[in-house]
């Protein structure tokens, strides 16, 4: 009895709201593919220079505690 859209105005709010939701969630698996294609080398990249950029501040932290391992002797000499 019920014409092609107008079966969602008997609906209540919650159940449209649970279809709407079943529907993005659809449309989310059925791209999920493409996504992840699109997201890895990006993804990767981003690793890739997180990891970059991790070795360089370790490269600094290191250097800076052999500065500082050296200078604090040489202070101490100086002042105790």
């Amino acid at each position: 009895p019920f014409h092609g859209g107008s079966f969602l105005f008997f609906m209540n709010t919650k159940q449209l709201f649970l279809m709407i939701l079943l529907f993005i969630l659809a449309l989310v698996v059925m791209t999920l593919p493409v996504w992840i294609d699109r997201a890895l080398p990006i993804m990767k990249n981003g690793i890739n220079s997180a990891g970059k950029t991790f070795e360089d501040m370790w490269v600094a932290l290191k250097y800076i505690a052999d500065r500082l391992s050296e200078d604090i002797p040489k202070l101490m000499d100086k002042y105790l």
